[in-house]
C-alpha cells in the first residue's frame, strides 16, 4: 500500500491557539509562538501515536486487491461522494462506500477485485492494483467556525450551520465578504448556496468535525508540556538549587504519550 496527498490541509493542528490560551488563562500574546511550537508538537505526536493523519485531505492511495470482496482506506471518515477508483489505469464504478467512518469500500454484487488480472491483461504490480482517490479525514478546530455576516472567509474554509443539516458541513468554495442572515443551508452533498450580495459561495460535504474526545487528547498534552517544563513528548525536567534533571514519564508510550491520553485515543490507533 501507498498513499500520496493530492491536495494538503491548510492546518494539522488538532486543537486552536485560542482555545489553549483560554484553558491557560493567557491572555497575551507573548507565548504565542512558544504555545503555537506546544500545538503542533502535541498534534504530530497524536498522529504518530494512531499511525495515520487525522486531518481532511485529498488522497491517491494504491491498495492490493487480492481477490477481496472489500478494501480498507487508510484515512477516514471518508466523503463518501469523493471516491473515484482505477484498476490498471481504467476507471471502475462497480463499488460502494460501505462503512465511511473506517474507510471500507464493497465490490458491488458480491465480487472479488481483481489478482491483477483485467481482461487478459496481467498487471506489473498484481499485489498493488487499485488507485483510489478521496478525501479523507477530520475537519480541524482552525478550519471551522460558525456563519458570520460582513467578515471576510477565503475559499477553503468551512461553516458550521447553527442548526445541524445531517452530516453535512459547509465548504466556502468562493471566498467573500458574506453578507445578510444564515442562509438556507442545502440538504444535499455537492448542492451550492450563495450569500447574499457578497458573492460567497457554499457546497454542501459530507465532511466531519474533529471529535471532541481528540481534542481533549491534544489538550491534556499541551498542557503536560506548558506546566511541567516538558522538553519534548514524555520528557519531564525537575529543578532546584539551580540543577535540572531531565527524564522519561512513567507511563508513557514508546512515543512519549502519557498513558491517560493515550487511552483515550487507542480506539484509533492503526494495528502494527
Amino acid at each position: 500500500m501507498s498513499r500520496k496527498i493530492l491536495s494538503a490541509a491548510s492546518t494539522t493542528k488538532l486543537i486552536a491557539l485560542a482555545t489553549v490560551k483560554d484553558r491557560l488563562g493567557i491572555t497575551s500574546s507573548l507565548q504565542d509562538t512558544r504555545l503555537g511550537e506546544l500545538i503542533s508538537e502535541a498534534s504530530s505526536a497524536i498522529e504518530d501515536y494512531i499511525g495515520r493523519p487525522l486531518v481532511r485531505q485529498r488522497y491517491l492511495e494504491t491498495v492490493s486487491g487480492n481477490a477481496r470482496g472489500r478494501i480498507m482506506l487508510s484515512c477516514c471518515p471518508l466523503d463518501r461522494d469523493s471516491v473515484t477508483l482505477t484498476i490498471d489505469d481504467v476507471a471502475d464504478t462497480d463499488f460502494a462506500v460501505e462503512n465511511w467512518e473506517s474507510g471500507f469500500l464493497w465490490r458491488d454484487g458480491g465480487a472479488d477485485w481483481p489478482r491483477g488480472e483485467r481482461s487478459g491483461v496481467i498487471s506489473e504490480r498484481p499485489e498493488e492494483n487499485l488507485d483510489v482517490t478521496y478525501k479523507g479525514g477530520y475537519i480541524l478546530p482552525d478550519m471551522i467556525s460558525a456563519f458570520a455576516a460582513s467578515v471576510p472567509i477565503l475559499a477553503g474554509a468551512w461553516v458550521r450551520p447553527t442548526t445541524p443539516v445531517g452530516d453535512l458541513l459547509m465548504e466556502v468554495t468562493t471566498g467573500g465578504t458574506p453578507t445578510g442572515s444564515e442562509p438556507t443551508w442545502p440538504t444535499s452533498a455537492g448542492t451550492t448556496v450563495t450569500s447574499g450580495g457578497g458573492g460567497v459561495v457554499f457546497t454542501a460535504r459530507h465532511a466531519y468535525e474533529l471529535p471532541k474526545f481528540v481534542l481533549t487528547a491534544a489538550w491534556l498534552l499541551i498542557h503536560d508540556l506548558h506546566t511541567s517544563m516538558t522538553r519534548g513528548v514524555g520528557v519531564r525536567a525537575v529543578e532546584s538549587d539551580n540543577q535540572r534533571i531531565e527524564y522519561f514519564s512513567a507511563g508513557s508510550g514508546a512515543e512519549g504519550i502519557p498513558g491517560r491520553v493515550a487511552r483515550m485515543i487507542d480506539g484509533m490507533r492503526i494495528a502494527g
